[in-house]
Parts: structure tokens; sequence; C-alpha cells
């Protein structure tokens, strides 16, 4: 984790929210692909 990365303020919903998309994205490309 490095300290440049609190310069991206953006809000924890906001995070949390990206990182779900990305996560169920990632699950559906690994589900098509097997």
């Amino acid at each position: 984790m490095y300290q440049e990365s609190s310069e991206y303020a953006f809000p924890c919903r906001i995070c949390s929210l990206i990182i779900n998309i990305v996560t169920v994205l990632t699950f559906l490309i690994i589900a098509q692909k097997h």
C-alpha cells in the first residue's frame, strides 16, 4: 500500500462498489472461459 494512493480521495462506498463490480466481472469472465 503506497501513501500516494491516499491522494485519490474516493469515498469508501465507491471503492467498495468498484471492487464488487470488478470481482463479479472477473468471476463471470473466468466462468465463461471454463
